[in-house]
């Protein structure tokens, strides 16, 4: 089973640090563990956001970046809107088995 892992580090980091805080009080170690997981795993994308965009924004006028550029739009739309029905069938339902989709394959 495939899990997305940057939405769970903060909360993997928060269980982590509160089962073994150190000399830190468990909630205090616990709560650092969450912030500092979470500064590392989100703060570089949005660095890559807020410092691209402007360079990205003047590469639309290339035909040949901008054909690159919209197919990695809708790659990441693809990506986001798995995550969504991931996390949906893994909170509507107790149990969720795997499907393979697709055309048929030989057995040899």
């Amino acid at each position: 089973m495939r899990t997305p892992s940057s939405p769970t580090s903060p909360f993997v980091a928060f269980l982590g640090a509160y089962r073994d805080p150190g000399t830190l009080n468990p909630w205090a170690a616990a709560l650092l563990g969450a912030l500092l997981t979470m500064w590392v795993t989100f703060v570089p994308c949005f660095l890559f956001i807020f410092l691209g965009a402007p360079y990205i924004e003047r590469l639309r006028g290339n035909r040949s970046v901008s054909a690159a550029l919209t197919g990695i739009t809708a790659a990441v739309v693809g990506v986001i809107a798995h995550l969504a029905v991931y996390f949906a069938l893994h909170t509507w339902f107790a149990k969720v088995e795997e499907r393979t989709w697709g055309p048929p394959r030989s057995q040899g």
